[in-house]
């Protein structure tokens, strides 16, 4: 299970007031590989309800996730625009890199 998987390789617990978020929405998959690739637990982050809220749920386009100045973000590549994610996701930075590059995959080969 991918979202298992998530808290196990983060260290991280379930608590009230946060649920996880795909990164690369699953809707954007077209084929059973890229849902395989899109449905992974580093393209999941574990996000407060609050944050969540501020995610789009109809065509959101915060789908690329970058890191400038220790903040985390869920950049718009197209615009540009972004939320600022770091006081509200639950996550192990030293994982960050590796999710990063993943999303980087995901945004040249499907998005």
């Amino acid at each position: 299970n991918q979202k298992e998987k998530y808290f196990d390789w983060h260290d991280v617990k379930k608590i009230e007031g946060y649920q996880l978020h795909h990164l690369f929405p699953l809707s954007y998959a077209t084929t059973r590989k890229q849902l395989e690739l899109i449905d992974n637990f580093k393209n999941l982050i574990y996000v407060s309800d609050k944050i969540h809220f501020k995610i789009p749920h109809d065509n959101n386009l915060f789908i690329k996730l970058a890191m400038k100045e220790n903040r985390i973000l869920l950049v718009n590549p197209i615009d540009k625009s972004f939320l600022d994610i770091t006081d509200g996701i639950l996550i192990n930075k030293q994982n960050l890199n590796e999710m990063i590059k993943y999303n980087e995959k995901l945004l040249k080969k499907i998005g």
